[in-house]
């Protein structure tokens, strides 16, 4: 089992308890999640408060131990892409599609682009968002924390 000191860059916790390869685990607020990037997507939503959420356990982890999380390097591309490419590819396909709808429709495009393009962007950065949100998804436990 992999043990390790507290460190500052990721979220650690306590667990509560374990089922089938997961674990909920309280977590305590990280000075990190402040200038995360991820917004949010792995489950954290206050910076202040404690809160709990379920995270894949590799390790074993057993209740009462502290461990460090951390989100999947592989899914923070797929976040990456969820809430920056998808948008501003949207916005572009949103403003074509109010380009097309406008002629067709016979009304001025420079006011029905703009709004199709806000609409598919704000869409778009909705569903990543709802997507990337789904607790314990992202979330996979690290390591196991020597309690010193």
């Amino acid at each position: 089992m992999n043990q390790k000191t507290p460190s500052e860059s990721c979220r650690s916790g306590r667990v509560l308890e374990t089922q089938g390869g997961r674990v909920l685990v309280r977590v305590e607020p990280s000075t990190a999640c402040s200038g995360c990037a991820l917004g949010g997507a792995c489950g954290g939503r206050s910076k202040k408060t404690t809160e709990t959420l379920w995270a894949r356990d590799p390790i074993g982890a057993l209740p009462g131990q502290r461990v460090e999380l951390s989100v999947e390097p592989r899914r923070e591309v797929e976040i990456a892409c969820l809430l920056y490419l998808l948008p501003a590819i949207s916005l572009v396909l949103g403003a074509a599609l109010g380009q097309f709808a406008a002629g067709w429709l016979g009304l001025a495009p420079e006011y029905l682009a703009p709004v199709l393009a806000l609409v598919c962007a704000a869409s778009s950065l909705l569903l990543g968002r709802a997507y990337a949100a789904r607790k314990g998804d992202l979330v996979i436990v690290a390591a196991v924390m020597r309690e010193d």
